[in-house]
């Protein structure tokens, strides 16, 4: 069997990875990118879905039968906790019966899981757990659809697990990225905030206000399509940061929207910043002074133009561009290193969930 496939199915654009395993790190074997249409009407989400992806498959220039894929943020609960130290064939008994204390879920209709992270360091009696809950109708749903598009899928993940095997394979073992760093990765419509101490995940959460969020902001501005709006996003959304802030109108001529643009989306980008502020003061407060100090910014919604500046000014603090290839060998040239190229930040729940079968 070949090795399974990493299947970002994203809201806006479906993303593949196909790595190997070599022996300081992995190898790019393939990639494939589509974005997606906005539907003429409204059409159920399965039959989006389905239609899609036998168009990705069939167009995607890469063998797609053996895949992994992953749920959003919209459907799974995520939280590390601390409980009283014991085995993992005991959790597991035990867990079922308390999952509604730390995750808020119905566990009937719920597939639940975890992962003993380690002992906590302030309490010997105690270990850190990382609890995951998915949706099982929305579990079910995708599976259904996977073996529709005649795919044999090996695993349903969760897009912020997915994208704590990016960071572990990527970034967790260099000595700069075992500080406290926060990954923001910015979707359609969700944003993941996950924050690592040590190379190790302690931290996360799903904020609502992402990439499908903007585009709305420029649709009803402008009074247009969601299709014209996202287009317009692309080609002329930016963010005016402080530096810049003493700008002449003169910058932008008639034909320019940047201005115009980014007074739509402010509102909602100083949201998504208070929200992204909350999450760093809570740490701090949670670990007593471990704050963050470096941020990854990964998603498609990394793209809009000075979001890292922005982040950084507001943040005071050093914010790159998450590289999901960063120990993975890419071709020098070719449609596959455009692509990595292009969209390199995009592909971080993709690397992720194709890692999945080495861990």
């Amino acid at each position: 069997m070949a090795n399974p496939i990493g299947l970002d199915l994203g809201s806006r654009a479906y993303k593949a990875v196909s790595l190997g395993k070599v022996k300081d790190g992995y190898t790019l074997n393939g990639l494939a990118f589509q974005e997606l249409p906005f539907p003429e009407e409204e059409i159920p989400p399965e039959e989006f879905l389905a239609d899609n992806l036998k168009r990705f498959v069939r167009e995607g220039g890469l063998k797609m039968r053996d895949v992994v894929v992953s749920l959003s943020g919209e459907h799974t609960n995520l939280r590390v906790q601390e409980m009283p130290r014991m085995g993992k064939e005991e959790l597991r008994n035990v867990l079922p019966y308390e999952i509604e204390q730390y995750l808020p879920i119905n566990p009937e209709e719920s597939v639940v899981d975890f992962e003993i992270l380690g002992d906590v360091k302030a309490d010997a009696s105690k270990m850190s757990v990382l609890l995951a809950g998915g949706q099982l109708a929305a579990a079910d749903s995708l599976y259904k659809s996977i073996a529709a598009a005649r795919m044999t899928c090996h695993a349903i993940d969760v897009d912020d697990l997915a994208l704590v095997n990016m960071f572990a394979a990527n970034y967790a073992h260099d000595e700069e990225y075992r500080k406290v760093v926060c990954l923001i990765n910015v979707g359609n419509r969700i944003t993941s905030v996950l924050i690592f101490d040590e190379g190790i995940i302690r931290f996360f959460r799903s904020i609502t206000i992402a990439g499908e969020t903007l585009t709305k902001d420029i649709q009803r501005e402008f009074a247009l399509k969601a299709e014209q709006a996202e287009d317009l996003k692309k080609e002329q959304a930016k963010i005016v940061v402080e530096e810049a802030a003493n700008f002449s109108l003169s910058m932008f001529d008639r034909a320019d929207r940047s201005l115009q643009i980014f007074e739509s989306i402010s509102g909602n980008l100083n949201k998504l910043l208070a929200e992204i502020k909350r999450c760093h003061d809570f740490y701090d407060t949670q670990f007593k002074g471990r704050s963050v100090e470096r941020i990854l910014l990964g998603g498609g919604g990394a793209k809009l133009k000075n979001l890292d500046r922005f982040l950084g000014d507001k943040l005071g603090m050093p914010v790159e561009f998450a590289n999901p290839f960063r120990q993975v060998r890419v071709p020098a040239k070719g449609a596959v290193s455009t692509l990595v190229e292009e969209h390199g930040p995009a592909f971080a729940v993709g690397v992720g969930l194709a890692l999945r079968q080495f861990g």
